[in-house]
């Protein structure tokens, strides 16, 4: 069956606080892995927010899809979710961003996406007719 790509969900667990609470060493991090995994940055943007747990947002448009992440330095969580089509290697990046963040634990999920293409699947519109 054909698809489009795949949709990685990471947790990573047990990564230091500090590191999870510095925005700019976060978006430069997963920058580098995603361009050393062959994927094109089109545009970044990301948000520290202030108070509470101080965690960061970020969010890559990429040529091959999207990464976006979302830390939680008071519980030493990194929440990632990158989709990817194209050539790039996604492994890749996670494992760079592994040997950059240490996590004591990472728990993955991967999805193909979009494998209902040529299938005859259940439509909404016809439902309601």
């Amino acid at each position: 069956m054909p698809s489009v790509g795949t949709h990685h969900l990471v947790d990573f667990y047990g990564v230091d606080a500090g590191t999870l609470a510095d925005e700019p060493r976060l978006m430069e991090s997963v920058e580098r892995a995603l361009v050393a995994a062959g994927f094109h940055v089109l545009r970044a943007v990301s948000h520290r927010f202030e108070g509470g747990g101080q965690g960061v947002t970020g969010v890559f448009l990429l040529s091959e899809s999207h990464l976006a992440f979302h830390t939680y330095p008071e519980h030493g969580y990194l929440a990632l979710d990158l989709f990817s089509c194209g050539s790039a290697n996604p492994d890749r990046t996670l494992h760079e961003l592994v040997a950059v963040f240490a996590p004591a634990a990472v728990e993955s999920i991967v999805r193909t996406r979009g494998q209902g293409i040529d299938r005859d699947l259940f439509s909404p519109r016809q439902a309601a007719g």
